[in-house]
């Protein structure tokens, strides 16, 4: 992967944990791509944010996590979800969200009343790692933990054991996510890895973003800038991160409609510009044909339409 498509790749992440750090929107995600039991119990005031990073120092320059604690009306429970945001392929993930978990439940343990937890119904809470995929290539990591042991089949009851659940955004087809209709899948279908023209992209979202409430778009507005400013040159760009920014839902298909006009406005621009490049280039090789014949630069002038000081510079390249 080149260096710009790290460094988009990087943005995208970040945007993510941006946009994760709401409890309404993290709880869509795990709602929407996640079909365990557990989770129909889940509403947004059972879910609580866990204002702390367990990095550790092995993997101190990763992406740091994202922790929720949710409360599970129907039964005591505690879940923490940990939520890891790649964009490539780790196959040390098994052994990172170990790690984590470990932290995790230190923290807990420190944390709990010692008379507490060291009595015999003391239990820790379940800890649910999730991770987050946007790569490219298929996710081939180990899932199981206990798979990352040599031998495992034959110790299988006496190994440590989890396994995460992965939530891959280049998985579900276009259909899939214009289905659900909500902030999370329009996020994925405009990030998934898909040579598709990002005109149309947007244009398929616009009957969603329409209908969304203006909480709900601010927190798409991010992946709006990320997808459409790369199709803009340096100085274009800010103008239209403005206008997205100032935008509001029901005047999304306007901004995009425009923001298309402009597209092929420059799109044509660089047809001409290339038209007339080529012609230049004919020119300048026709001059270099003529000058090779011997015939003077004033007729090469007349013949090409090119000046004296352009066919001067073709002559000294083919005296070389």
């Amino acid at each position: 992967m080149d260096k710009n498509r790290e460094g988009q790749r990087s943005s995208y992440d970040k945007a993510y944990k941006e946009l994760l750090q709401k409890e309404r929107n993290f709880l869509e995600l795990i709602q929407s791509f996640i079909n365990e039991d557990w989770v129909k119990g889940v509403d947004e005031n059972s879910l609580e944010k866990v204002d702390k990073e367990f990095v550790t120092p092995e993997f101190d320059k990763r992406e740091s996590d994202i922790v929720y604690r949710l409360n599970l009306k129907d039964r005591e429970v505690i879940f923490y979800c940990l939520l890891e945001m790649q964009s490539s392929v780790d196959f040390t993930m098994p052994f990172r969200l170990l790690c984590y978990i470990v932290e995790l439940l230190r923290d807990v343990y420190r944390n709990a009343d010692e008379n507490v937890r060291e009595r015999k119904g003391f239990r820790f809470p379940a800890v649910i790692p999730i991770v987050l995929y946007n790569g490219e290539a298929s996710w081939t990591a180990i899932k199981e933990f206990k798979k990352v042991f040599k031998s495992y089949e034959e110790f299988d009851n006496h190994l440590l054991d989890f396994e995460y659940l992965l939530i891959d955004v280049n998985s579900y087809s276009d259909e899939e996510l214009l289905e659900i209709a909500n902030v999370i899948s329009s996020i994925f279908y405009l990030d998934q890895q898909k040579e598709i023209d990002v005109l149309q992209r947007l244009k398929d979202l616009v009957s969603i973003m329409k209908n969304m409430s203006e909480e709900e778009y601010t927190s798409i507005k991010r992946w709006l800038i990320n997808i459409s400013a790369p199709l803009l040159p340096a100085a274009k760009k800010e103008e239209l991160e403005k206008v997205i920014e100032e935008s509001k839902p029901w005047e999304v298909e306007e901004m995009i409609s425009n923001f298309a006009k402009n597209i092929n406005k420059l799109k044509e621009k660089e047809r001409e510009k290339g038209k007339i490049e080529g012609k230049i280039e004919g020119k300048m090789e026709t001059a270099e044909k003529l000058l090779e014949k011997g015939m003077e630069v004033v007729d090469i002038m007349d013949v090409t339409g090119l000046d004296k000081e352009k066919i001067e510079e073709i002559k000294k390249k083919v005296q070389h």
